[in-house]
């Protein structure tokens, strides 16, 4: 080997050498105050983002802040990936909802146009001019009693298992005297009590047949 191809070995050498040491100085050398920064609170006056996210330890996304359906929406994760809870926005109003991870079925929901609904059993509706209801469900979602206000007063309804309206109890017409009506199974009208129209002090039974022929009872 001459001299030549000596000291090109040796410059190749030296190169890879400072490379060295270069590169293990950025992967090892640290501002003396690095760890204070990593761990420092930052303020800041205002954050403009499309999309929001917060995970934990494992990098599993447990909140999450949103454009949904053309408004803002935040939703809340277990530690499993399932939400369980989410507040967002609705062409009319606001929505909230809270779920239940062992049954998907069960969920409390707030909304400004529906009302309450809790466990998809009950809800309460809050609607204009006396619309307010309270309404209960049985596990095939059919209604089977429920309380409303009208404009006569406040009623009481009960259906059977079928969803049909069986009973009734409320205010007459003139908004100052009760009625009671009893149905049957397909919500045929059998019995009804309440006062006679135009004489309040009188009361008046009706029974109907199943022909629809009825005999009324007064206090004649």
């Amino acid at each position: 080997m001459n001299m030549k191809q000596k000291l090109t070995y040796m410059l190749i050498g030296s190169l890879f050498t400072l490379a060295g040491y270069f590169l293990a100085s950025i992967i090892h050398t640290q501002p003396p105050n690095a760890h204070a920064q990593d761990n420092a609170t930052k303020v800041f006056d205002k954050i403009i983002c499309k999309e929001l996210e917060v995970v934990n330890k494992d990098g599993k996304t447990m909140v999450r802040l949103h454009n949904f359906a053309g408004g803002g929406a935040l939703r809340i994760y277990n530690p499993a990936g399932h939400e369980v809870a989410s507040l967002s926005a609705i062409v009319l109003g606001g929505h909230l909802n809270i779920q239940s991870v062992v049954d998907p079925e069960k969920e409390a929901s707030l909304s400004s146009i529906d009302g309450l609904v809790i466990d998809g059993l009950v809800d309460i509706i809050r609607g204009k001019d006396n619309g307010n209801a309270l309404r209960f469900y049985n596990k095939d979602n059919n209604v089977v009693g429920g309380f409303a206000a009208t404009e006569e007063g406040g009623a009481m309804a009960a259906f059977n298992s079928k969803g049909k309206h069986v009973a009734y109890i409320g205010v007459t017409e003139n908004g100052y005297n009760g009625v009671m009506r009893i149905n049957n199974k397909e919500g045929k009208e059998l019995v009804s009590i309440s006062s006679i129209k135009d004489r309040p002090n009188d009361g008046l039974i009706n029974i109907y047949d199943f022909k629809g022929n009825h005999r009324s009872y007064t206090a004649d």
